[in-house]
C-alpha cells in the first residue's frame, strides 16, 4: 500500500495506515506512488516480502490471522535486520541457521517485510526442509500464511541461492525477482505457486533442483537468461508445465537447451527470446 497523506481540517498532517477507517472531520486525502500498485524498491540489495493480512469479516475486530511467521536461515547470530513494515521497530534473531520468529500486525493491510543481512551474513529462505517456507509451516492452517505473500523481491546481498521450498504453497504470489547473484533454485523452491504468469531465471543460475516449479499452473513464460542450459537434476522440474506456456531461451541457444539433459522433455515449449 502507498503512503496516504491526510490534512486534517487544513492543518496536521497524518498518515493513513489501513483502509476501511472512518473520520467525522473534511479532509483531504492525496496519495503517493498511484495506480494501485506498490512501488519500485530501491536497488540496496535487501530482500522485500510483500504481504497482505487478511481484514476480519466482523468490523472493528483485529485480523483473525495477523501472528505471521517468518522462517529464515542466517549464517551469523543477529545478523539479518527485519523490518516489518508497520511501524514497528526493527529486530534481528539469534542464532545461525534455521531461525524463526512471528510477528502480530494490528490491523490489516498490505505490507512489505524487509530482510537485510549484514556484511558477511548469508541469509536463507525458508527453513530449508519440505513442512516450512518462508512464511512458516505448510500444512493445514499455515497454508494461510502462506497465502499472504503477493511478491518477492530476493536481494542481491547475502542470497546465493533459493532453498528448497522456500516459496512452497505461496499459492498467491505473483511476481518474483531473482537477482544475478544467485546460481541455484532448489527443489520445490515454488511448489504450488499457482498465481505466478511469468518467471526470469538469470544468468548466474547453474542448477535447479527437483519439482522446483512443480504445479505452477498459471505460468505462461519462462525466460532463461543463461546461454549453457543450468543442469536440471530431474526432468520434473517443470511437472504439469501448462501445454500453452514457452520456455524462451537466450538467442543462440535453442538447440543447446532442446538437447540438454532434462531439459530435452520440454524442447516442443522452447523459443528463442524475440520470436
Amino acid at each position: 500500500m502507498a503512503d496516504i497523506a491526510i490534512t486534517v481540517d487544513g492543518g496536521t498532517s497524518k498518515r493513513l495506515l489501513t483502509a476501511g477507517k472512518y473520520c467525522d472531520k473534511d479532509i483531504l486525502v492525496t496519495a503517493t506512488g498511484g495506480g494501485g500498485g506498490e512501488p519500485e524498491p530501491p536497488d540496496d540489495g535487501k530482500t522485500r516480502l510483500y504481504i497482505t493480512v487478511p481484514a476480519n469479516s466482523m468490523p472493528d475486530r483485529d485480523p483473525p490471522r495477523n501472528q505471521v511467521p517468518l522462517y529464515i536461515q542466517q549464517s551469523v547470530a543477529n545478523g539479518v535486520t527485519i523490518d516489518w513494515g508497520d511501524g514497528s521497530d526493527p529486530e534481528t534473531l539469534p542464532g545461525t541457521r534455521n531461525v524463526n520468529t512471528t510477528h502480530t500486525y494490528q490491523t490489516a493491510g498490505d505490507f512489505v517485510i524487509t530482510l537485510d543481512p549484514a556484511e558477511g551474513c548469508t541469509l536463507g529462505l525458508g527453513a530449508g526442509n519440505s513442512v516450512n517456507c518462508v512464511l512458516g509451516p505448510t500444512k493445514n492452517n499455515g497454508r494461510v500464511y502462506c497465502g499472504m505473500l503477493q511478491r518477492a523481491v530476493i536481494g542481491s546481498r547475502g542470497i546465493r541461492s533459493i532453498g528448497i521450498c522456500a516459496f512452497q504453497y505461496c499459492s498467491s504470489l505473483a511476481s518474483v525477482t531473482i537477482p544475478d547473484g544467485v546460481t541455484s533454485i532448489g527443489s520445490y523452491a515454488f511448489q504450488y505457486c499457482f498465481s505466478l504468469a511469468s518467471v526470469t531465471i538469470p544468468d548466474g543460475v547453474t542448477s535447479i533442483g527437483t519439482y522446483a516449479f512443480h504445479n505452477c499452473y498459471g505460468v505462461k513464460e519462462y525466460h532463461l537468461l543463461p546461454t549453457t542450459p543450468p543442469s536440471l537434476s530431474n526432468a520434473n522440474a517443470f511437472n504439469s508445465i501448462p501445454s500453452d506456456c514457452i520456455i524462451y531461451v537466450p538467442v543462440g541457444s535453442l538447440e543447446a537447451y532442446q538437447t540438454a539433459t532434462n531439459w530435452s522433455t520440454y524442447a516442443d515449449q522452447m523459443r528463442e527470446e524475440g520470436t
